[in-house]
């Protein structure tokens, strides 16, 4: 997987998230660290599997409350030499 350009990724939020509020606690300070996270797949026993596609996320933070909100970079096309623009 290509390499989250961080500048591209606040870019593209700033352009398209209208209202930045904190669902949570109303705040707009926000911050992220540029790490892609992906939750992990269980299957039906409640094991964890290992392997296979995932699901690339960036985590934003609200500085004042804890609230985390995830962004999916790959749909927003905010990775270095992804040639997918939206």
């Amino acid at each position: 997987m290509n390499k989250l350009n961080n500048q591209k990724f606040l870019d593209i939020i700033n352009q398209k998230w209208i209202n930045k509020n904190c669902p949570m606690c109303g705040h707009n300070n926000w911050n992220f660290d540029g790490n892609i996270v992906s939750p992990m797949t269980m299957d039906d026993s409640g094991n964890i599997q290992l392997g296979g596609q995932i699901m690339p996320l960036v985590a934003m933070t609200c500085m004042h409350c804890g609230n985390v909100i995830f962004v999916n970079p790959l749909i927003i096309g905010a990775f270095e030499n992804q040639g997918m623009d939206k």
